[in-house]
């Protein structure tokens, strides 16, 4: 039987292929048993893909399977956008409350990988959702500044709308404008507190006077000490006021003081519409005939009290003369009635004017 050249080759290739499947498994290259899976959810991965390792206390343990954003619950069960990633494991991993799962940088520049702290062995083995956290490490912000800086140089771009677009520089030099009146009006208004600051601070100014007077503080606490003394008083006063039985409370609480006051009002009208008619007593201040012999009584009157003021001086000056009369020729009523009685005295010159003889 002869064997062509071509099966020769194909069987030397399948020979090579066995070779490298025996030496493959034989330094762990190829999975040669069962593989574990394990899923956790991030809420962020910062540059995690497919292919990446997953290590356990710094050991490799398998590899990043799948990335892919879901809805799901977060930790603390609200909706929320998450990243699911499948994880393949070379052994079986049981976690412990306290565990940890972190997406880390393997190097500076080697990308990022999934580590693994299991929990502490004593602890209650752990139920339910992985959820794992992602740190701010030197690759995540190097990705997103990579990521801002795209987005800034790109066409249509924030940056690249900001120094094409003439509008912008036009509002930019407006603001700068405004912002130079405003200083400038500042900058016045600041010279104007100066001078008045000046005008205040002057030694002939009301202000200075006012403030170096030794007796302004005196009179400031006198004035102080006046006006609580009569804010207490006035406190006092409407104490008094509230307390019940005082005359103010009262006249403030008395239901019956306002119909009486009302009365009474009633009644004085009344009296001054009878007054101006001339009815009753109002005839006194309306009567002619009467305010005439009104004021003759009183000028008689007058006379009288003035005569007799003037025979009371008299009779101070000579008191017999109630019995001998004037000396003049007029007489009084009660000396012309005297006179018979005095008639019969003795006509001495020495006892005429003696009303009581000596012995």
């Amino acid at each position: 039987m002869i064997i062509s050249k071509e099966a020769k080759i194909g069987a030397l290739f399948f020979v090579a292929i066995a070779v490298f499947l025996v030496f493959a498994v034989a330094v762990g290259a190829l999975p040669t048993s069962k593989q574990y899976q394990m899923v956790v959810y991030f809420d962020r991965v910062f540059g995690l893909q497919p292919g990446n390792d997953v290590w356990m206390n710094g050991i490799s343990i398998g590899t990043v399977k799948n990335v892919e954003t879901v809805e799901c619950a977060d930790e603390n069960g609200k909706s929320a956008m998450m990243v699911r990633v499948a994880l393949s494991l070379s052994q079986k991993v049981t976690l412990h409350e306290g565990y940890e799962v972190n997406v880390v940088d393997k190097s500076f520049i080697a990308g990022r990988a999934v580590d693994i702290l299991a929990g502490p062995p004593d602890s209650p083995p752990h139920e339910g959702t992985i959820y794992g956290k992602s740190e701010w490490t030197m690759a995540a912000i190097q990705l997103r500044i990579s990521q801002a800086l795209t987005k800034m140089t790109a066409s249509q771009g924030t940056m690249d709308r900001v120094i094409q677009d003439p509008r912008l520089y036009d509002d930019s030099l407006k603001a700068v404008q405004q912002s130079l009146v405003t200083l400038a009006q500042a900058t016045k208004t600041l010279e104007e507190m100066q001078k008045a600051l000046a005008v205040l601070t002057d030694k002939d100014s009301t202000y200075t006077r006012i403030m170096t007077d030794p007796k302004f503080a005196e009179n400031l606490t006198q004035a102080a000490a006046q006006l609580n003394n009569a804010v207490t008083q006035i406190g006092d006063f409407v104490g008094k006021m509230n307390e019940p039985g005082s005359f103010a409370n009262r006249l403030v609480t008395d239901r019956t003081l306002f119909p009486r006051l009302e009365a009474v009002t009633i009644a004085l009208e009344v009296f001054s519409k009878r007054l101006s008619e001339g009815k009753g007593i109002g005839r006194a201040f309306t009567d002619e005939a009467l305010y005439r012999n009104i004021q003759e009584i009183v000028l008689e009157l007058r006379r009288t009290t003035a005569q007799a003021s003037k025979f009371v001086a008299e009779l101070e000056k000579d008191p017999q003369m109630l019995v001998t009369g004037r000396r003049s020729a007029n007489e009084s009523w009660l000396v012309k009635q005297l006179r018979p009685a005095a008639a019969t005295q003795p006509a001495s010159p020495a006892d005429s004017r003696k009303l009581v003889p000596e012995d």
